[in-house]
């Protein structure tokens, strides 16, 4: 057998160009070059360059491409060939950069790459596949999803309901036992299992929906702003009803996973919380009766802080938390944020 009897042979190899900015960020324009290494001639038809992103979870892949460049191409002869490539990172189909950056997570993973694609005429088409890390640009806008609301919904409305079910319980059982003398025993051994289990979450909610309601209102209010000192600014801001001292504040930023999963016909959403930065008060906070006190906080964030993403089935979003405690007081509440990739208008 004759080397032009062989069948032939491929190697295929994509290269970015090193004056790209690195880390690559949404926006930029990716160049490269494709290496293209054939034994034999081939009848090309043109060359792909596809870039795209993957969401990668424990049970499926999906894929997206949002841009693409064609080269045309007649046909390659034996040997090297070198083939310049530039790709802008954006979505050519609604024409935006809103664009999911890199992100690895504990529901789902986002992972990009650069697809080369060689079209060749009646044979299998030549691939290769180039991954790389999708960064966020350094500015970003911060702000509060929905106007500020009292985060301490304590009401003893609440505590009143829990105590007029557990006599309605406890009074139908004594009536019951008056007037009804044929009632079977197995009856009266459920009515009082119920009355138990009500009596149980009786003295655990009421007394802490008691001591919450000395809070009064309690709001987050976060500057909005470009994020460009690497710190997100704000105030926490509490109207007590008693006058009382808080030893602990603590203010957390946290970063939600949802992913929403399909079984057998029916949908559920995941969710995963992750604290990314938080800020302690380290000394005790007194607090008069009536009147609004202020508490300023700062959170660091990262350089790499992923914005706010709504996929199909996938999210990630951003809330601040707040953590009061005292001796007889343990209160949490929470404030959705939004981080994008806009820049203010001067």
């Amino acid at each position: 057998m004759t080397g032009s009897d062989l069948p032939p042979t491929y190697d295929i190899k994509i290269e970015l160009d090193p004056t790209n900015q690195q880390p690559i960020e949404v926006g930029d324009e990716i160049k490269g070059c494709l290496y293209i290494d054939t034994s034999h001639p081939i009848d090309t038809q043109g060359i792909y360059v596809d870039l795209s992103y993957d969401i990668e979870t424990y049970k499926r892949l999906e894929s997206r491409r949002v841009n693409s460049v064609h080269i045309p191409s007649n046909g390659l002869w034996a040997g090297v060939h070198s083939i310049k490539f530039s790709i802008v990172l954006m979505d050519m189909e609604s024409n935006s950069d809103r664009l999911p950056i890199s992100y690895h997570g504990e529901l789902f993973d986002i992972n990009w790459s650069i697809n080369v694609r060689v079209d060749i005429a009646h044979a299998l088409d030549i691939k290769a596949k180039q991954s790389f890390t999708l960064i966020s640009k350094k500015i970003r806008t911060l702000r509060q999803l929905e106007k500020s609301h009292n985060l301490n919904r304590s009401n003893i409305v609440e505590a009143f309901i829990f105590a007029v079910v557990f006599f309605i319980v406890m009074g139908t059982m004594v009536f019951i036992f008056n007037h009804e003398k044929h009632t079977s025993w197995d009856f009266y051994v459920i009515v009082s299992i119920l009355t138990l289990l009500v009596a149980r979450l009786l003295k655990g909610t009421v007394p802490s929906i008691w001591q919450q309601r000395k809070l009064g209102q309690v709001f987050i209010e976060v500057m909005d702003d470009d994020v460009q000192t690497d710190q997100i600014q704000g105030q926490i801001k509490i109207t007590p009803e008693k006058s009382l001292v808080v030893d602990h504040v603590e203010v957390i930023l946290q970063l939600i996973e949802e992913m929403e999963v399909y079984t057998d016909g029916k949908s559920k959403v995941l969710f995963f919380a992750k604290d990314i930065a938080s800020y302690k008060i380290k000394e005790a906070v007194s607090l008069n009766k009536l009147k609004t006190s202020s508490v300023p906080f700062s959170l660091t964030l990262a350089n790499d802080l992923i914005p706010t993403l709504k996929l199909k089935n996938h999210q990630l979003s951003w809330s601040i938390k707040v953590k009061i405690k005292s001796h007889d007081i343990a209160f949490e509440g929470e404030q959705s944020v939004e981080i994008t990739l806009d820049k203010k208008t001067p």
